[in-house]
């Protein structure tokens, strides 16, 4: 399945989606390779669009623009602490899982945290435009309910 779909099904029907995901394997190198680093990509892209290239207005300061240099390097941070970050929430989903009435299953917990994100990677293209971070939040909150609604 394509990332484009994937993505669609994730967001439009959760559900469904999530019960064609638990039949799936959880290899690490294919969620990481085909999906995550796909999507991963867009927060770290346009952050660095949106601070060195367009740049912001902040309050009392005027406008800023983050330096080019100092804007990819913050992207390529960025990027590689967001396969950090779901790696950690894999391993805590994993080891709550038993308080929830689930087994520990590293794969699924692994699928579970990689698909979860979608909402949070796809609404950080919005942080091309001026004082969105509103749309970060709603997109952090919509990874929760994406999350829980996975039969993994």
């Amino acid at each position: 399945m394509s990332v484009v779909e994937r993505a669609k099904g994730i967001l439009l029907t959760p559900k469904t989606e999530w019960l064609v995901i638990e039949r799936e394997p959880g290899d690490a190198a294919y969620l990481f390779t085909n999906y995550g680093a796909i999507l991963a990509a867009i927060p770290a892209i346009c952050e660095f669009i949106g601070m060195s290239i367009i740049g912001r207005h902040v309050p009392l300061m005027g406008f800023y623009r983050t330096g080019i240099v100092t804007g990819a390097v913050n992207a390529i941070v960025r990027y590689l602490l967001s396969f950090a970050l779901v790696y950690v929430l894999a391993v805590v989903v994993d080891a709550l899982a038993p308080m929830f009435g689930g087994q520990r299953n590293q794969p699924n917990a692994l699928k579970l945290a990689t698909y979860a994100m979608t909402p949070v990677w796809l609404a950080a293209a919005l942080s091309l435009i001026p004082a969105s971070d509103c749309w970060a939040l709603l997109g952090s909150t919509a990874s929760i309910y994406f999350g829980s609604v996975s039969p993994c």
